[in-house]
């Protein structure tokens, strides 16, 4: 089969079903209200927040992306009330009219809730009833809680999901992440939906997210949809911070470094998002130990346009980039046979090490109508590393000519030793891929995700002499069918591959 085709068809296919489904909603005999719940202060979109029309007497939640949509036969004044733990009760009037539909964005803002002491008290289950009753665990984390998490140094989102159940780590430094047996490797990092191949800077010192970008971070350790493709741990799903409704600028000191992340809408349509960090280890270790020429740098900026409460475009771009230049320098001796003497002259070993990740990505949202959305993503992820080495030679200007046969046999030395280190270590691979979704939610307690993953894969490793690179292409179809009362889904997951 002609997969290019069936990429081609089932594109066409949601445009078809959008205008479809776009025509009979115009044929309408109820009173339709959109609308979408944003945080006040932080311009978060909130999910999974409580909706009633009273007068109506029928109620839903906000999705994922702070949307809802209500549809009803009845006529008159009635009143949206909201509701949201952790937020103020708003309450607005609407007019309901038969055929019409009105555009809603409510603003909540934050509340403190002060509680009386609560005693929580249970039986313990049984054995049985809790085999049957065990669901894959889903953690989500919101950037708040994030800030109040322990740390030394830079806040880090990898080593507070190793404090979560099922997750571990190999030692006390690394935040890589260990779920139930498997390999750090074994995990899928999504930023924004696109793929980040090892995260991490130096030996796993730290990852290469800012927290005052993240918006919230979702980790699924088992059980995960089709809709990721194949990997053998977990999925970790991380979203970049939405854009602030007024200009908001954070500036963090470390021992070990600096961060800066700044947002902000340029008008109701259009927001930003930039935030970039810097270490200070070749600085602050010269005054308590011997120099160690390290750095790193990592940054994320991301443009959101919103033309409407549907429709959601979001160009991410993410990098990180770490350097380790060791210059070694010692001192040895030239010799003279006329005068049997000797003179001294330095020699250099350049040993330098450079790895780093790149990303663009392109994500459209469209929600058709309250039961129909569509996703588009496309993105570039490439991440390479090198290794150079090098020996270089200091000579005395005024170095007498009864050494200089032994200062050329100094030389040759060396360029036979850079011979051999030339191009030892670069390696490289490239992820480009577009992936293109349908969710479809016909009941309150029912969904369906379908769509198609196309992906090219290019490697390029130095020590096995690739210098042209390979390339792996791959296709993915899935479906995933999920009641959602019932906790339990079933999946189909499909790959086809071939080499070029």
């Amino acid at each position: 089969m002609d997969y290019r085709k069936a990429i081609v068809l089932l594109i066409l296919s949601i445009f078809f079903f959008s205008n479809l489904l776009a025509d009979t909603g115009q044929k309408n005999d109820k009173a339709t209200i959109n609308g979408i719940i944003i945080d006040k202060e932080s311009g978060e979109y909130l999910s999974d927040a409580n909706l009633w029309l009273v007068k109506s007497g029928i109620g839903q939640t906000s999705d994922k992306n702070g949307h809802f949509t209500f549809k009803t036969q009845k006529t008159g004044l009635d009143t949206l009330v909201v509701k949201f733990m952790g937020y103020q009760t708003y309450k607005t009037p609407v007019l309901l009219e038969i055929g019409k539909e009105y555009n809603l964005e409510i603003l909540l803002r934050s509340n403190v809730l002060l509680l009386e002491t609560i005693n929580v008290a249970a039986n313990r289950p049984d054995i049985e009833s809790l085999m049957m009753d065990a669901d894959p665990s889903i953690y989500t984390i919101k950037a708040r809680n994030l800030r109040n998490a322990p740390t030394v140094g830079f806040t880090d989102v990898f080593r507070t999901l190793q404090k979560l159940p099922s997750i571990s780590s190999t030692n006390e430094v690394s935040p890589q992440l260990y779920i139930r047996g498997g390999g750090a490797d074994q995990n899928l990092v999504l930023l924004d939906g696109a793929c980040v191949y090892y995260p991490f800077h130096f030996l796993g010192i730290n990852s290469s997210f800012n927290h005052d970008a993240l918006d919230q971070v979702m980790l699924s350790p088992g059980g995960f949809s089709a809709f990721f493709g194949g990997r053998l741990s977990s999925v970790l799903s991380i979203n970049s911070k939405h854009p602030t409704n007024h200009p908001e600028t954070t500036i963090n000191l470390h021992s070990i470094g600096a961060d800066l992340t700044t947002s902000g809408k340029v008008n109701e349509k259009l927001g930003y998002l930039f935030s970039g960090r810097t270490s200070f280890f070749d600085v602050t270790n010269k005054l308590f130990m011997d120099d160690i020429p390290y750095n790193f740098q990592d940054w994320l900026g991301s443009i959101t346009f919103t033309p409407s409460l549907k429709q959601k475009w979001q160009i991410t771009v993410f990098g990180n980039q770490d350097h380790l230049d060791n210059h070694q320098k010692y001192t040895a001796d030239l010799f003279s046979l006329q005068n049997n003497s000797t003179k001294q002259y330095k020699a250099i070993d350049i040993d330098k090490m450079f790895w780093s990740n790149r990303l663009v990505s392109l994500k459209w949202n469209y929600k058709i109508s309250e039961i129909l959305d569509v996703n588009i993503n496309a993105f570039k992820s490439d991440y390479n590393n090198s290794m150079e080495k090098a020996r270089d030679f200091e000579f005395p200007e005024d170095l007498e000519e009864e050494y200089w046969q032994d200062r050329d046999r100094v030389i040759k030395e060396g360029n036979l030793i850079n011979r051999d280190y030339k191009d030892n270590v670069k390696n490289s691979f490239i992820d480009k891929t577009l992936k293109a979704s349908v969710y479809w939610r016909p009941k309150d307690n029912y969904s369906l995700i379908a769509g198609v993953e196309r992906s090219f894969y290019s490697a390029d490793y130095s020590w096995k002499k690739l210098s042209d690179g390979t390339i792996d292409r791959y296709i993915y179809f899935f479906f995933d069918n999920a009641p959602e009362q019932q906790y339990l889904y079933s999946s189909v997951f499909k790959n086809q591959n071939s080499f070029f």
